[in-house]
């Protein structure tokens, strides 16, 4: 840090703000150690500021100059001069642009962690370890304003009340009327878990979530280890447009008839008309949302390649999500050899739940049932494939439950086994037409204690 350097007047204007302005003496505390402000008088000045906020929280104020006589009481009388007249200086100043200031401290401070990445990342070559010249040269890049702790002092900060007061309690809602209903929706930091079967929609449930979010302006980054990102793509305009996934324009599909939905064949616009495509996009992309669809192989990336990948499309592009959904934790690669898969799949889930908690975010993923839950008729945590232990990380987990009657009927069950806070236990009836995209038609509540209802019929 010692090659960071800055003139006289920009030191002066540094203390004078840390003076008044308690947001800026803590970014200051921080970021802008001792050293910096050259000369003994502003690193003696600049130290009871930050053993102030320190102590109390907050900028001194008026209160500095009392903190500031105090201090030059014990020293001698021909030190004492060049601190008075030191503080006539500060006096000149009568305002600061803050944020400017800020903004060319921490473009030194990345200056100097770039160049320090570039030595670490020229080393990294040169011993073929290519996977982290990437992660050091985005960790340099990183805004150098986060910090490795995110804390506050309950009884001494109120910054996080009035926070919860200004912003809305849930950042997206799934558009599934019901289950609305009982969670109230989906909030910041929150991770869902979808479980299904092979073949029961789980793609398509993952697809409806990311619509559902951008019917409500938000940025959505969709990441599938299964499907090649133009099958994504498809699907997605086949739930935004009600289109067909086949070239056949005649189809069965679900008709709502006087409140009741029907299967009919009827002729159908598909998502091989591109007039169509180019309507039902740009009717999203006007509500002020993003989508981001990004794919790979099967078992070619775990959570720190997710996270590293969200680091470059905000260093890069500047696109930070709302909302990132994982298609889907199985085919996550294991983030070390000797893992099985069982501690491959838990360690990936905790990596996802620690991205949506440091970057504000909510993140869908799913899991596969196992055999007995193909054949059940409701899908419960203990007929997962490989590992339960997500479930126990994660704030909801719709499991999507299907017979082979519901199937012929295009019908299915969403059942909530875990629900954060709220009571768990409820089922939730929906049409659908996954020919046509349609995750969800219409639902309806069945139970709100599925449990209590099982044991009363045995």
């Amino acid at each position: 840090m010692s090659e960071l350097e800055f003139g006289n007047r920009f030191l002066n204007m540094i203390l004078y703000g840390c003076i008044t302005d308690t947001s800026f003496l803590r970014q200051i505390r921080q970021h802008f150690p001792l050293e910096l402000y050259k000369s003994s008088v502003r690193k003696n000045v600049a130290g009871l500021l930050y053993d102030y906020i320190d102590q109390y929280k907050e900028a001194p104020g008026d209160h500095f100059y009392d903190l500031f006589y105090d201090f030059i009481e014990e020293i001698s009388s021909k030190k004492k001069s060049l601190y008075i007249n030191f503080i006539e200086v500060l006096k000149e100043i009568d305002h600061i642009n803050e944020q400017y200031m800020l903004d060319k401290i921490f473009k030194a401070v990345k200056h100097i962690r770039l160049e320090e990445a570039i030595i670490d990342a020229a080393r990294h070559v040169k011993n073929k370890k290519y996977d982290k010249v990437q992660r050091v040269i985005l960790e340099a890049m990183k805004d150098p304003t986060v910090k490795s702790f995110q804390y506050l002092d309950y009884f001494e900060d109120r910054e996080d009340v009035v926070k919860r007061l200004s912003e809305e309690p849930f950042l997206m809602k799934t558009m599934i009327s019901s289950m609305d209903k009982i969670l109230g929706g989906i909030r910041k930091r929150e991770v869902v878990i979808w479980l299904g079967t092979p073949k029961s929609g789980k793609t398509f449930g993952l697809i409806s979530m990311a619509h559902a979010a951008l019917l409500q302006s938000l940025i959505v980054i969709f990441i599938s280890l299964e499907l090649y990102r133009d099958r994504i793509s498809g699907r997605m305009d086949q739930t935004a447009g009600f289109l067909g996934g086949l070239k056949n324009v005649v189809q069965d599909v679900m008709v709502c008839e006087q409140g009741t939905w029907k299967k009919k064949r009827r002729k159908i616009k598909t998502i091989y008309d591109p007039s169509k495509v180019e309507k039902v996009r740009g009717g999203l992309q006007r509500l002020g949302g993003k989508l981001i669809i990004a794919s790979a192989p099967p078992n070619t990336k775990n959570y720190i390649d997710i996270e590293m990948f969200l680091d470059e499309l905000e260093v890069v592009e500047g696109i930070m999500p709302h909302v990132v959904i994982v298609d889907y934790l199985r085919n996550m690669r294991k983030t070390s050899s000797s893992q099985s898969r069982k501690e491959g799949i838990s360690e990936n889930c905790q990596g996802l739940v620690k991205i949506a908690s440091e970057r504000g975010l909510v993140l869908h993923s799913a899991q596969q049932g196992n055999r007995k839950g193909m054949s059940a008729k409701v899908l419960t945590p203990d007929m997962i494939a490989d590992d339960i232990d997500p479930i126990g990380y994660v704030d909801v987990v719709p499991a999507i439950c299907q017979t082979r009657q519901e199937e012929m009927n295009n019908k299915a069950r969403i059942y909530l086994p875990i629900v954060r806070e709220s009571a768990s236990g409820a089922m939730i009836e929906v049409v659908r037409d996954l020919s046509r995209g349609q995750f969800h038609l219409s639902d309806r509540l069945v139970t709100t204690d599925w449990g209590k209802e099982k044991e009363k019929e045995e």
